[in-house]
């Protein structure tokens, strides 16, 4: 029911097949998949409790990665072809978890493997989204987790396999993304790389060498400075795209670490007047 608290224990060789949804979790519980398959046109679709993922296969098969046609239902469960679609509306209870581990495969077909909606990405009723292990594969093309910009403060990613680069926010404290060379993804342990340089306007020259930066975990903040060098003018700290982070006034500047990265610290000659 929508009021009581379930739980769904699927174990090796059950299987549970649907032609929508297969699981359509809107109530307080549990739904335990040890093994086993669970496949729809959407595998699950979850609007609260606890969904946990150790084994088995929850896999989204029809050819639809839209949410604006005839199963976008809002009385109901919205769904496209994903494995697991998380309904973060504000009509229902929330308080989503979800833990994948172990060998579990989270696969859709055709469209995102996990995929939150809502009516804003700035509202979540995601509590807790982890990943330790196991394998989450969008379609080609599609990414491999989908979430509102919020949930990824409450994500985190330390193990597993994806068919789409990690986004950096989405990594446990002290991983980061990386790359399995076979055209799949994954995270590891370590640091962004947050080096510190200076130029001098139009050329690769240095000028100066400004302290700070090293390494530092997502979100984190590095300050680094620099300093007055006679016969130049600062004009800012940059980034190595060449925008500018900060004004001619700020020779000391706080970085907030979003990924490895280069600051730079740039200076303009000063003309010289010839008599």
């Amino acid at each position: 029911s929508y009021e009581g608290a379930t739980t769904i224990n699927i174990y090796e060789g059950a299987e549970v097949r649907s032609a929508s949804v297969a699981i359509y979790h809107p109530q307080a519980g549990e739904i335990n998949v040890y093994g086993g398959l669970v496949e729809g046109y959407c595998g699950i679709g979850i609007k609260s409790g606890t969904l946990n993922i150790t084994g088995g296969q929850v896999l989204g098969v029809h050819d639809d990665d839209e949410l604006s046609d005839e199963n976008s239902n809002p009385n109901g469960m919205t769904y496209d072809g994903s494995a697991i679609i998380i309904d973060s509306r504000a009509a229902y209870a929330g308080n989503v978890k979800i833990n994948i581990s172990g060998d579990a495969l989270v696969q859709s077909s055709y469209s995102t493997a996990i995929r939150e909606i809502g009516e804003s990405a700035e509202t979540t009723n995601v509590t807790a989204l982890n990943v330790t292990g196991g394998k989450v594969l969008g379609a080609s093309g599609k990414a491999a987790i989908q979430l509102h910009g919020v949930t990824a403060d409450v994500t985190s990613i330390s193990g597993g396999t994806f068919s789409s680069k990690v986004p950096p926010e989405y990594c446990a404290v002290g991983y980061i993304p990386a790359n399995n060379g076979d055209g799949t993804y994954t995270v590891k342990e370590g640091k962004y790389v947050i080096e510190v340089t200076s130029r001098i306007q139009g050329t690769n020259q240095t000028v100066a060498t400004p302290t700070g930066g090293g390494q530092a975990d997502y979100g984190e903040e590095v300050t680094v400075t620099t300093y007055a060098v006679t016969g130049f003018t600062f004009l800012g700290w940059y980034d190595s795209e060449g925008k500018q982070l900060s004004t001619k006034d700020d020779m000391t500047y706080t970085h907030k670490v979003t990924g490895d990265c280069t600051l730079i610290a740039k200076y303009a000659q000063d003309s010289t007047r010839m008599f």
